[in-house]
């Protein structure tokens, strides 16, 4: 299964510079335009999708079919989950100080990401989901009554009393 982002999505969000640094394990930066066929850098994506859609899953919530039905501007929201979990995921490889900063945020980012996607605090553009909340009332008409063919209407007046209705008031 293909991930949710790419190499060209984590780019697009975070610096270049950086994530050459966090894919590479010689200690040069590896180039912007290798880090595509990164084996660092795809399995963090890699690892990444399987975690939010794990997170998303939870629940029966959101289905395979519901991730290929997602608006332009819900993907796009995915994808930037899937980095924000994959650039956490880079920067634990480099075993970098715990207490760094940059360590701090990128796991406060991850942790809270998918804690809103696994208790729906955060829920993605579907029509199912917009509808959710709508109350549909299917109310039986005044007309439909007399025309059904109940037991305990057909046994009225023998054994239960008559129903009233509109017209025997």
């Amino acid at each position: 299964m293909a991930s949710l982002a790419t190499a060209a999505d984590m780019r697009e969000r975070y610096d270049e510079r950086r994530l050459g640094n966090l894919c590479s394990d010689t200690g040069t930066q590896v180039n912007p335009e290798d880090l595509a066929a990164n084996s660092a850098i795809t399995t963090c994506l890699s690892t990444a999708t399987g975690r939010v859609k794990a997170s998303l899953f939870r629940g029966n919530i959101y289905n395979e079919t519901d991730l290929t039905n997602l608006t332009a501007e819900s993907l796009e929201f995915v994808k930037d989950l899937v980095c924000v979990v994959a650039y956490y995921l880079l920067i634990r490889r480099k075993h970098v100080d715990m207490e760094d900063d940059m360590y701090k945020l990128a796991k406060q980012d991850y942790e809270e990401a998918l804690k809103d996607l696994r208790t729906g605090e955060i829920t993605l553009e579907l029509e199912a989901q917009h509808n959710a909340g709508v109350v549909e009332l299917d109310a039986i008409q005044r007309v439909e009554a007399p025309r059904w063919s109940l037991i305990s209407d057909r046994s009225r007046g023998r054994m239960l009393p008559q129903r009233r209705t509109y017209d025997n008031r």
